[in-house]
């Protein structure tokens, strides 16, 4: 399987920012804090209330140079808002008593985003991410701010990796398929961290709520990882991939069918 495989380490930027976000101290005055905390506020800028806590849309700045525009009751988030982290990604979405709830959208420096359901301000549900252009590159769940269950990852070249993760949200199991672009050809067995170490030529028969159902080739070759070097193209020249074999097969019927129409029209224009 060749394509762009899309990466863990925007996940984990995302929990991670998550987890400071909410992680910072209430605000209690508008000017600078002197600490060795980055968590820390530094100013605050709108409504405070009689125990000079931010009350209203209030605009708060961290010492991380992190910074929250948004509602606050009594010191506490509550409402819509939106945080600035220092590296250009943002985190929007409804706080319920200083918690993230319900939908929001984490959107990285490098523009691709992440729509999620949040739950006590953790990653919990139904999530789709998506690349700086819009296109989808990953639809699945995630349980406290790790993916779970069956996902499905989205290659910039039509095709996709299904299976269900393992703990670590990582594709690694033995009922892992990478699909063709064309949506019917698979291969399936077994992956780690997205890669193929073994599989068997499968169709794709179904998808039901998400979940795939696979046919096994009878009497398919089996497929491994064969990555080209320096020194070899690869150690298995003479298996063909399916995917490739499969169009050329269908272009030769394709050219021979044409040529033949060509043929026939060039007998007609003779006998006339």
């Amino acid at each position: 399987p060749s394509g762009d495989r899309p990466s863990l380490s925007h996940t984990h930027t995302h929990s991670a920012r998550v987890l400071e976000a909410f992680s910072k101290a209430p605000a209690t005055q508008l000017s600078a804090m002197d600490s060795d905390d980055d968590n820390v506020e530094e100013t605050v800028e709108g409504p405070l209330d009689e125990d000079n806590q931010p009350d209203g849309f209030c605009k708060v700045t961290y010492s991380s140079s992190d910074r929250f525009e948004g509602h606050f009751i009594h010191g506490e988030k509550n409402g819509p808002g939106k945080f600035y982290f220092f590296d250009g990604s943002t985190l929007e979405g409804n706080c319920v008593d200083d918690a993230l709830q319900g939908q929001a959208v984490y959107t990285y420096e490098d523009g691709s985003s992440l729509h999620g359901t949040y739950i006590d301000g953790q990653l919990n549900g139904i999530a789709h991410e998506y690349d700086s252009e819009g296109q989808l590159t990953f639809g699945g769940q995630y349980k406290d701010n790790v993916r779970w269950g069956v996902c499905w990852m989205y290659f910039s070249n039509g095709g996709c990796l299904v299976g269900e993760v393992n703990e670590d949200g990582e594709m690694t199991g033995d009922k892992i398929a990478y699909v063709y672009p064309d949506g019917r050809l698979a291969l399936l067995g077994k992956f780690v961290d997205g890669e193929i170490i073994e599989g068997h030529l499968a169709n794709l028969k179904c998808v039901t709520e998400g979940k795939p159902q696979f046919e096994l080739v009878p009497n398919g070759p089996i497929y491994s990882l064969d990555k080209s070097t320096s020194f070899c193209i690869s150690t298995k020249c003479l298996l063909p991939d399916p995917y490739e074999n499969e169009r050329l097969f269908r272009f030769f019927l394709t050219f021979n069918f044409q040529i033949r129409l060509f043929i026939d029209s060039l007998c007609i224009s003779a006998h006339f």
